[in-house]
């Protein structure tokens, strides 16, 4: 119970500090916004790859972000994995410049963590553990726009981030395994695996920018 309690503790105390930097990121972003009533919008898919305990392996990114001035504000999704699989929902919120070639961007990253077939094993009939947990994080992006019209552009940008989860999840289970190799006999086998994680990605995408002036 004391064990318990202290994951919880820490858990808060780690939610509470990302909170506090996405609070004074929203409050220099609105103060600059406040010089500047530049609103424009800007999108971004990519691929790549991440790493992490549980879901190590390739990476489809998105995102959405609404610009004030330099302050940004949007969602995102990811799909991350290889034998688990992890589905990522994203709250972002930061500070961005996107001026003459140049997108550049620091942001705020929280949310949900969604897993399956988490300790899955290669030829093994364990299905794995699932859970969804929540998220903080950071995300940065440096982008080259080779193309500029009126209203719109368009390039190329790279994507870097890193999380971690808030919270883990234990899960227990029996299950049947097969030998398939000799015998083809089964028998009941009992899984024990914990769902959380940090994670480092990165990815490579196309740009687009909306001007709404």
């Amino acid at each position: 119970m004391v064990c318990h309690t202290g994951r919880v503790t820490a858990a808060i105390r780690r939610l509470t500090s990302c909170l506090l930097v996405l609070a004074a990121i929203a409050h220099c972003g609105l103060a600059a916004a406040e010089t500047n009533d530049h609103f424009a919008w800007d999108g971004y898919a990519g691929n790549g790859v991440s790493g992490g305990k549980h879901t190590g392996g390739l990476l489809l990114d998105g995102r959405l972000l609404f610009h004030v001035g330099v302050l940004r504000l949007g969602t995102g999704a990811q799909l991350a994995g290889l034998f688990s699989w992890e589905l990522t929902w994203a709250g972002l919120l930061g500070l961005g410049l996107d001026q003459a070639h140049w997108h550049l961007a620091l942001l705020g990253d929280s949310g949900v963590h969604s897993y399956t077939g988490v300790g899955a094993g290669f030829l093994s009939d364990d299905p794995g553990a699932g859970g969804t947990v929540p998220y903080a994080g950071a995300r940065t992006e440096i982008g080259y726009i080779f193309y500029r019209g009126k209203r719109s552009a368009f390039g190329i940008t790279t994507a870097f981030y890193a999380n971690t989860d808030l919270s883990s999840i234990r899960r227990k289970y029996t299950y049947t395994e097969h030998d398939w190799l000799f015998d083809d006999s089964s028998f009941t086998q009992r899984a024990t695996h914990t769902i959380g994680q940090t994670q480092l990605a990165a990815s490579v995408g196309a740009l687009w920018l909306l001007d709404l002036r």
